[in-house]
């Protein structure tokens, strides 16, 4: 049981130092468009940048402001349903709630506790690749101060007119699906059992929580 998340949140370094310099994209993201997906990735990435640099690792204010970023940007509700893959569908409503929350308390940790790993990374979005006219996928590299680049793909979501992040991939590795592999390894051994997967996602929140901050 100890294993599950552990690959995602091997990943969630990259994505971070993505978000934190995603801003010095504005030169290479402009549109005659003003709503493509370049651009909100482009704008949702300044939010990012002005967060990190009005708030410090810790306080109240940050974690806060995270959240919110995070519902905006994310579309949490679509990324929980996926994730938990056909045990969804016989969760009660109660368990389906309390997962909903506990999986955001759970990004909300994992990524704050990885903000402030910048150190002179660049990151260029570069081509997107349309799917239809709802979904997208834009590919960004992360360019290291020494010369090595980490793609990092963006897929893309346009749900009541906006769009919305629904997986992000490390290398060709979906962050999404890796996280229904291993939720669905758990739920597995532990016949099925929703409440089960949230009370280890409550203790992995905990945990996380309790170890001391980057700053």
């Amino acid at each position: 049981m100890h294993s599950v998340v552990r690959p995602l949140a091997s990943r969630l370094t990259a994505i971070a130092v993505a978000l934190f310099v995603l801003a010095c994209v504005a030169g290479n993201a402009r549109s005659a468009e003003a709503d493509t997906p370049a651009l909100f990735l482009e704008g949702f990435g300044n939010q990012a940048i002005k967060l990190l640099a009005e708030t410090a690792p810790g306080e109240a204010k940050r974690e806060s402001e995270m959240r919110r970023l995070l519902n905006e940007g994310f579309d949490i509700d679509f990324i929980g349903r996926f994730v938990l893959s056909r045990f969804y569908r016989g969760a009660s409503d109660a368990e389906k709630a309390e997962f909903r929350q506990l999986f955001e308390d759970y990004l909300i940790a994992a990524y704050g506790r990885r903000f402030g790993t910048y150190s002179g990374e660049k990151f260029v979005i570069g081509q997107t690749f349309p799917q239809d006219d709802e979904r997208a996928v834009v590919r960004s590299d992360v360019v290291r101060p020494g010369g090595d680049s980490m793609t990092v793909d963006w897929r893309l979501q346009r749900r009541e007119g906006k769009w919305r992040v629904v997986d992000i991939m490390v290398e060709g590795v979906s962050m999404m699906v890796t996280q229904r592999s291993e939720f669905t390894a758990l739920l597995q051994r532990e016949n099925g059992s929703i409440a089960a997967l949230n009370q280890r996602l409550r203790q992995l929140t905990t945990n996380l929580n309790e170890q001391p901050r980057k700053s």
